[in-house]
């Protein structure tokens, strides 16, 4: 987690993308780095239907949308909240990992939405914040520069933990 929170934007994630559209066009450069495919078919012959606002695959006449077969799928929260939830994940999980906070409780506060939301996204991007560079999500929102701790740290060592610190602080 270290690795990401030192990625996250300096004036925070509200602020690099402020709209849902925003979200939206960083969830779709993060996920579709050389331009939109399927999810099903992986075809790149992609239209988009205007009136539904969503995608048309050409090849095998699937329709979706930047957020459909992914941990997003179906999800009525908004993209904002889920950019912020995992921006603040990253944050606390970096600098307090025994602790179990923030709470579900605490996110449906945060987020205004129901508990029951609040923790399934917690526990969703959470998972996903284990893949390699964060998941989707750990994409979406740790966008600047990578940082590594240089070759003579050990990896996963209490050096390296002492390296991130020191770089998160200054």
């Amino acid at each position: 987690m270290m690795k990401l929170l030192l990625r996250l934007p300096v004036a925070g994630v509200a602020e690099a993308w402020p709209t849902e559209t925003a979200c939206r066009e960083r969830l779709i450069v993060a996920r579709w780095p050389g331009g939109i495919r399927c999810p099903k078919c992986e075809s790149g012959q992609i239209g988009f239907l205007e009136k539904r606002k969503n995608y048309r695959c050409k090849s095998c006449r699937l329709q979706f949308t930047a957020q459909s077969h992914s941990l997003l799928h179906r999800s009525h929260v908004d993209l904002q909240k889920w950019f912020r939830t995992t921006e603040l994940l990253i944050w606390h999980n970096a600098h307090h990992p025994d602790l179990n906070y923030p709470t579900g409780h605490d996110l449906k506060d945060h987020l205004e939405i129901s508990y029951a939301a609040a923790h399934a996204i917690k526990k969703k991007i959470l998972k996903e914040l284990l893949l390699p560079d964060g998941g989707l999500l750990g994409s979406c929102v740790s966008v600047g520069p990578a940082v590594n701790a240089p070759a003579d740290v050990l990896a996963g060592s209490s050096d390296e933990l002492l390296w991130y610190d020191a770089h998160i602080t200054t």
